[in-house]
């Protein structure tokens, strides 16, 4: 029998061999009209950064992060920014991508696992000195102090309060540094969050090059310098990314994924009630995997997986209830006593509102709108096919309980300050909108890959600037200081002090006096006119110092500090007597005040 060999396929007269399956999912057939709609985006977004860059605007704090670097370095983000759109240059890029992701699918593991690693050693080694946003600071503070969590912060959720306040407890007798030891468990959740968002990508269908760049995409946005410092929502970002992974798989897949959905939601309630705005999507998704579900065992995990969700909601309700009455009607919620003082005079509370949270979403997940765009086209252009026709339904809920929450629930210090606070709602709009990109990419827009990786590394490099950089943080503080809308005077104080406290403890004694002065303008609080004693005792300018301390006494402060500041003064003055009788005060106004209690042994020792 003559066996016949069939001819290859041929192309200018050279064989090739067939590709891959996976190889030709990702080399579609280009789409022109949604290649030039997510050029246009993306080129939108690229102008919106240079335009913010020139303006110091409060209406812009999401956009203007290079306006803050010096002259030439921002030149040269900007130009890494625009490498992308350059056709030469993105070829180059684009090649890269796929060789890297041809790399890691053949050992995904060991991938993922470097991948988790790098960002963890980022995150540990880029430390913010400033501390302006979250309360990083103040939970340092606390891991000073053997007083129970709940009684120095009474919103903390119990996942919330067994990493960061018990296990870094834990860490700290051990000799850990307070602030390693919150680094340390940031840098962890931030190896865990990293692999959730690899695992959401995978679960999207990306491969090659379309891998890659929807992990730089996702991992690179701005939430990710939560990890190094504020930190208190990390465990909700690591539990929404396995949760949206899961949620995808039980989509695609029909039951697969429902255990990893249950383990990251429960994982983001359990640490924090921002984790509540993803639960309609959550609940949505168990209801349409277990009406879906053909076979009995398959339903039955659903439902099971399901039930753990519910049951970690009724458990948490007395105390989430708690929380709100108590703490969020007043403080974060409109029309609440304290929210009504964080207003911006001669500015619409709904607009204030508004820009805030698109400015929040540009800040935190800068591809955000292409990606909505991307949806947007590949919704109307080819409807989802019955197998996947959960995803959109799933999306759009997340999304709207997202933005629903930036919009109504307002931090308590300022616009473009704690934009922590919204680092879980944007990540629910990052992972849907990441999503799209993907799929925008594996179905015919591969060529915008390089200008989407290119602005998403360019926007991390801002964003870990303003963290990490001492003089671009402080301009930017500065900037959103004296930049219209205007801050309300409660908020313009808390930052004022903030800063003073920031340059004491750097011995810039001058600029602390400075700040201090201009808080207590603001806010006349007793303890800024202390602080400010402080820093002139510091300075040497003992009459100012003493004049201000008997301020601070005046102005009714119940307050130790200023007695003991009138000790060390006397002191200084070597007036032994009158130091000791400073110190015994200060003591009779609080036992534990460790500074009086050595001042006044030191002023009985050198009484004759």
């Amino acid at each position: 029998m003559t066996h016949v060999r069939s001819a290859p396929p041929r192309s200018g007269g050279r064989g090739r061999r067939e590709a891959p399956p996976r190889a030709r999912e990702a080399a579609a057939p280009d789409d022109p009209a949604l290649t030039r709609m997510l050029f246009a985006a993306l080129a939108l977004l690229f102008a919106l950064r240079v335009a913010g860059a020139l303006s110091p605007s409060n209406w812009l704090w999401g956009v203007n992060t290079l306006r803050y670097w010096p002259r030439p370095l921002g030149v040269a983000i900007a130009l890494l920014a625009a490498a992308g759109f350059v056709p030469a240059v993105a070829r180059r890029i684009a090649g890269t991508l796929d060789a890297l992701g041809a790399a890691w699918e053949r050992a995904p593991g060991r991938g993922d696992a470097l991948a988790a690693l790098a960002v963890a050693a980022l995150v540990f080694a880029l430390r913010d000195p400033v501390e302006f946003a979250g309360d990083f600071g103040l939970r340092v503070g606390a891991l000073a102090t053997t007083l129970d969590p709940h009684v120095l912060f009474p919103q903390a959720y119990p996942l919330d309060a067994l990493l960061h306040f018990q296990l870094a407890h834990a860490l700290v007798a051990a000799g850990w540094s307070p602030e390693t030891a919150l680094q340390a468990i940031g840098a962890a959740m931030a190896a865990l969050f990293t692999l959730g968002c690899l695992r959401f990508v995978r679960a999207c269908g990306a491969r090659g090059a379309a891998f890659v760049a929807g992990a730089l995409v996702l991992i690179a946005g701005g939430y990710l310098t939560h990890f190094a410092g504020y930190e208190k929502y990390g465990p909700v970002l690591a539990g929404l990314a396995f949760a949206a992974a899961g949620a995808v798989r039980l989509a695609r897949e029909g039951a697969h994924g429902e255990w990893e959905l249950a383990a990251g939601a429960n994982a983001a309630v359990l640490t924090h009630r921002v984790g509540f705005a993803v639960v309609p999507a959550v609940l949505v998704a168990f209801v349409l995997a277990a009406l879906r579900a053909k076979e009995a065992p398959r339903r039955a995990s659903v439902l099971f997986a399901g039930l753990t969700c519910v049951l970690a909601l009724i458990a948490l309700a007395p105390f989430a209830w708690h929380v709100f009455t108590t703490i969020d009607r007043s403080v974060h919620l409109p029309g609440g006593e304290v929210a009504k003082t964080l207003g911006s005079a001669g500015t619409s509370d709904e607009l204030l509102r508004a820009s805030d949270t698109l400015n929040a979403l540009f800040f935190l997940a800068p591809l955000a709108l292409a990606g909505a765009i991307a949806a947007a086209l590949l919704q109307r252009s080819a409807p989802a096919r019955r197998g996947r026709a959960m995803l959109p339904a799933l999306a759009g809920t997340a999304v709207v309980g997202a933005l629903g929450l930036m919009l109504f629930v307002r931090a308590s210090r300022g616009s473009g300050r704690d934009w922590d606070a919204s680092t879980a709602p944007a990540l629910v709009v990052a992972l849907a909108t990441t999503g799209a990109l993907v799929a925008a990419w594996r179905r015919g827009a591969a060529r915008t890959l390089a200008p989407a990786v290119t602005l998403a590394l360019a926007a991390a490099a801002t964003s870990w600037a303003l963290h990490a950089d001492t003089s671009m943080n402080l301009a930017r503080i500065d900037t959103l200081l004296a930049a219209t809308p205007a801050w309300s005077p409660t908020a313009r104080s808390f930052a004022h002090d903030h800063v003073g406290l920031f340059a004491l403890n750097h011995a810039r004694w001058d600029e602390a006096a400075r700040q201090f002065d201009a808080a207590y303008a603001l806010e006349p609080n007793p303890r800024y006119v202390y602080q400010e004693g402080l820093a002139d005792l510091k300075a040497g300018r003992l009459a100012r110092a003493e004049a201000e301390y008997r301020e601070a006494i005046r102005r009714g402060t119940r307050a130790s500090d200023p007695w003991t500041g009138l000790a060390n003064l006397a002191l200084a003055r070597r007036d032994s007597a009158a130091a000791f009788a400073l110190a015994d005060s200060a003591l009779a106004r609080n036992p534990r005040d460790v500074q009086a209690g050595a001042l006044a042994r030191l002023a009985h020792a050198a009484t004759p």
